[in-house]
């Protein structure tokens, strides 16, 4: 295969202390490479498919076998990592040696991409969780967002990713949509675009492809696409000046990439794309695809659809809707099933695929790769860490932090806390999952036993003995280690000097049944003088706990964020974050029409 040279630019960047940061990229005018044109078929069909490494990698596989089984499913890309839904993968070890074993047996230089939303610790293990994309918005600072946006590439970098899916360039317009509620920079295009182009800038000034997501925008409807079709239902003027501005902003910027999602966007499409009474997404849609992204908006970058395993996007065509993807316009499949390779071949051989619409994809992927440095053999395909780069990445995290933090009330003018007053306090995690919320609730405990305070943690709280000893009874399996009764909420706020509690939800807990409604219910009924609610994730929970005097946005819940939250409760740093969002969205909801006045 036919490779050239990679021109190298290197830019010095003031940051911080000087560091000075080397960052590979080619041109999106300079002349593409041809290597592309020697791939067979089947390998350019490759080129169009990103699979999971553990597709790759199955059991006890020999080396030999890979190099046989990439041979016959040639992908152009791998992802790696954890998702966004399950949070933290392997270790970054681990898949530092699967991305050097899946590039040693690929024919094709190979592309490595994942999530890392909320920094790359957000999907490796070992490396930095950093916050929320809303924690970045609320600290109005391009300088912070471009650090963000540095700080994951050159971490990733340094195991072998070159292409994230990321930045969020969504809107959260619509309170009641959990999906992207803290995934969102903010819900304003004013306030998301400079910041999403810093970040942008950060990643791909770093060697790391961006991408922005989820085009045509999600924010405006309540439903999560892992089910259900969903759909942005604004007009054309209006979604032209929202999501639409802002991803047309990011295309005229250069991102390198954009993910369509599982959405619709029917001010823009013809009927003739309703199917079944709903329209089609744009991971199915030409109309939005290819006449809209492409023609009219003018990307020239890879276009990579959203996961292929959710109900948005497999319910309408089942087993033909990769191959009506890439029809549609669509570059890039994201874990489509082996059998796509044998469709795509059959649907290019017959015609109705034209070969003309193969080779644009393939010639976009292979542009991506050429910028990226993966042509060529010469350029190293890890950049490892130097003690700069960990410094960096840690005061990013912790400068972050400290300034996203939220006070969005305190009516009774709680804060600052004053140490002396404070001896004993009770940590209430709120969550239908554990591992997030307990090793914050834990790593809270952790930071106030250094400052001399006595803090508990209790879940299940309830209001009388009979309610405590009846519930007890109906979740035995979650007090199967304590020994009833459970203490009353009202004896554990008069046994302490504090009651925080710990959000940490992505959705609306009130109902039904789960573990975190346990908790919603019983706050505020005791102790609420002294009480502070802290969301770590959505940041529209400010509404749902109205009746908390002392409420705090902290959009993560990482240990720099629960460092700088204890710091900010004590007076030794100042909450100075804004809200990205307008949290008095849901006031439109209010049947009282004194509801704007009382917000």
């Amino acid at each position: 295969m036919k490779n050239k040279k990679i021109y190298f630019k290197v830019s010095a960047i003031l940051l911080l202390s000087s560091i000075l940061c080397t960052a590979q990229d080619v041109s999106s005018t300079q002349s593409l490479d041809d290597g592309w044109k020697q791939l067979t078929l089947r390998e350019k069909i490759g080129q169009t498919v990103i699979m999971r490494s553990d597709s790759l990698l199955k059991k006890n596989m020999t080396d030999k076998d890979l190099v046989a089984y990439l041979k016959k499913y040639p992908v152009g890309g791998v992802f790696e990592g954890g998702t966004v839904i399950f949070d933290s993968g392997p270790a970054a070890a681990q898949i530092g040696d699967r991305i050097a074993r899946l590039r040693k047996a690929s024919p094709v230089p190979l592309i490595i991409c994942g999530d890392m939303e909320s920094g790359a610790g957000a999907n490796v293990r070992g490396l930095t969780r950093i916050t929320h994309l809303s924690g970045v918005g609320a600290t109005r600072s391009k300088t912070l967002a471009y650090d963000f946006g540095r700080a994951t590439a050159i971490e990733a970098r340094s195991i072998g990713y070159n292409w994230l899916f990321t930045p969020v360039a969504d809107l959260v317009q619509n309170p009641f949509n959990y999906l992207v509620a803290e995934r969102s920079i903010s819900d304003d295009p004013g306030v998301a675009t400079p910041l999403l182009i810093s970040m942008v800038n950060g990643y791909q000034d770093n060697g790391i492809a961006a991408t922005a997501k989820h085009f045509p925008g999600d924010g405006i409807d309540y439903r999560n696409q892992h089910e259900t079709t969903s759909c942005n239902a604004l007009t054309q003027a209006a979604w032209d000046t929202n999501h639409g501005a802002v991803f047309q902003a990011l295309i005229d910027n250069d991102v390198m990439a954009i993910m369509e999602g599982h959405i619709s966007l029917p001010c823009y499409q013809s009927d003739s794309e309703i199917v079944n009474g709903q329209f089609l997404p744009a991971t199915l849609s030409y109309d939005l695809t290819t006449k809209l992204l492409k023609q009219k908006m003018g990307f020239k970058g890879v276009v990579v659809t959203d996961a292929l395993i959710m109900g948005g996007f497999i319910k309408f065509y089942g087993d033909d809707a990769c191959v009506r993807s890439i029809q549609a316009g669509t570059d890039m499949l994201l874990w489509p099933p082996e059998r796509y390779f044998d469709d795509m071949e059959k649907a290019v051989q017959s015609g109705r695929i034209p070969m003309s619409r193969l080779d644009d994809a393939v010639q976009r992927v292979w542009r991506l790769k050429q910028r990226l440095g993966l042509l060529d053999t010469n350029n190293p395909p890890t950049r490892p860490l130097t003690d700069e780069d960990t410094n960096f990445i840690a005061k990013t995290a912790q400068d972050i932090a400290e300034t996203s933090i939220t006070l969005v009330r305190d009516r009774n003018k709680l804060l600052p806390l004053n140490p002396s007053a404070i001896h004993h306090v009770v940590i209430i995690p709120i969550s239908n999952e554990d591992e997030r919320v307990n090793g914050a609730a834990k790593h809270l405990q952790s930071v106030l036993a250094q400052r001399g305070i006595n803090a508990t943690i209790k879940r299940g709280l309830w209001l009388e003995k009979s309610q405590v000893s009846h519930r007890w009874w109906n979740n035995w399996w979650f007090h199967i280690f304590s020994k009833p009764p459970v203490k009353t909420m009202p004896e554990v706020a008069a046994e302490n000097d504090l009651i925080i509690y710990l959000v940490c939800e992505v959705g609306f807990q009130t109902w039904y049944g789960g573990r975190a409604q346990n908790d919603t219910w019983t706050y505020g009924m005791a102790g609420r003088e002294k009480t502070i609610v802290v969301s770590l994730d959505n940041p529209f929970h400010s509404d749902e706990f109205a009746s908390a005097d002392t409420y705090i946005n902290a959009y993560d819940a990482s240990d720099v964020v629960i460092n700088a939250l204890t710091r900010g409760l004590f007076g030794e740093i100042t909450f100075t974050g804004k809200s990205p969002d307008n949290l008095t969205m849901f006031r439109k909801f209010d049947l009282d029409p004194r509801a704007e006045q009382l917000k």
